[in-house]
């Protein structure tokens, strides 16, 4: 270890004795104290340099030590592990990337700040997804099922749908959902307003409308099922129960069609023969009970040559003896109202 080198210091053009300390034959300064350099050039204290360094085999920092400016000595901070904590914003160029040594461009950083990430972003179970004011804005649990704090809202006319087919809902600016496809309901259906199919006129606010024209069809799954109206919780033996007053217009049930109109009072319904049914008034013809007791003669024979009466009975010809003593068969009875049989 010498102090003072001829050639050394008429290198450095000044005396540099306790100040530069050179190893003679290892080829070693130390700048800044007298000890024995420990590398080709041992700093202690700080260093300034005009312009660039270069460091061809790499640049250590003493564990935890700080990297940084004049006006913040700890930009970065690596510690013994080395994580390197940044004091404040990382900045890179625009459409900058920033990787890993196999995958440089894992994320990109547009100009306007749109972050594009090469492949897969993945947080801890439960981890939370969120901005400054709410943190916790979405929620990934261990199963993958996400949880969102509030509202979930997409642009005018976005989709919402998978991998197959991305467009499965579709929600117009107008809050209007249509479905490409069937929508099962494995639950209860509560629609608080109006359902209809789409090209519809649109049903009242408590209608449902099924075309027009269109089939409604309810099937059950066996042949002893039914559709009940009116009451949810009866059951009967009839495929149609209504529980109520069913107002209906034209009907034809098992193949006879009922009028479509009231009759007057004291009608009765009439049928045709042919499935079609009227409402007419009751025939007005004669009491029998009337006529057969204004005329007591039970029947007689047609004319006053004949030798039997309506019964077969021999008569005289002045048909003023009926004798019905000869015959059992023929004996006297009354109906409803004493008329004579």
């Amino acid at each position: 270890m010498v102090s003072r080198v001829g050639k050394f210091v008429g290198g450095l053009g000044a005396d540099v004795t306790n100040v530069a300390n050179v190893h003679a034959t290892e080829n070693r300064i130390a700048f800044g104290a007298s000890i024995n350099p420990t590398a080709n050039v041992h700093v202690v204290g700080n260093i300034l340099a005009t312009t660039s360094i270069t460091a061809t085999g790499g640049f250590l920092v003493p564990d935890d030590g700080d990297i940084g400016s004049a006006s913040a000595t700890d930009a970065m901070q690596i510690s013994a592990t080395g994580i390197v904590t940044f004091k404040d914003d990382i900045k890179i160029k625009d459409g900058g990337t920033i990787g890993s040594a196999t995958t440089p461009a894992a994320i990109t950083v547009a100009s306007d700040g749109i972050v594009t990430f090469v492949d897969d972003i993945k947080i801890k179970d439960g981890g939370t997804i969120g901005v400054a004011s709410a943190a916790d804005a979405m929620t990934v649990s261990p199963a993958g099922i996400v949880t969102f704090k509030d509202d979930i809202l997409i642009k005018d006319g976005g989709t919402i749908g998978v991998a197959s087919k991305a467009d499965a809902i579709t929600v117009a600016s107008d809050g209007k959902v249509t479905l490409v496809d069937d929508a099962v309901v494995t639950g209860n259906a509560i629609v608080s307003l109006g359902l209809g199919l789409a090209g519809n006129t649109l049903p009242s606010s408590d209608g449902v409308s099924f075309g027009t024209p269109a089939n409604v069809v309810i099937r059950t799954s066996t042949a002893s099922g039914n559709v009940i109206i009116g009451d949810a919780t009866a059951t009967s033996g009839f495929s149609l129960d209504v529980r109520g007053t069913a107002n209906t217009g034209a009907l034809t049930a098992s193949g006879l069609a009922f009028p479509t109109s009231d009759g007057t009072e004291g009608q009765v319904i009439k049928t045709d023969g042919a499935g079609t049914l009227s409402f007419i008034d009751i025939a007005t013809d004669l009491d029998p009970a009337t006529e057969l007791a204004s005329d007591t003669d039970c029947g007689t024979a047609e004319a006053a040559t004949d030798s039997v009466d309506a019964f077969g009975i021999a008569i005289n010809n002045s048909f003023l003896e009926l004798d019905l003593r000869t015959q059992g068969a023929n004996k006297l009875g009354t109906v409803d109202m004493g008329a004579l049989s």
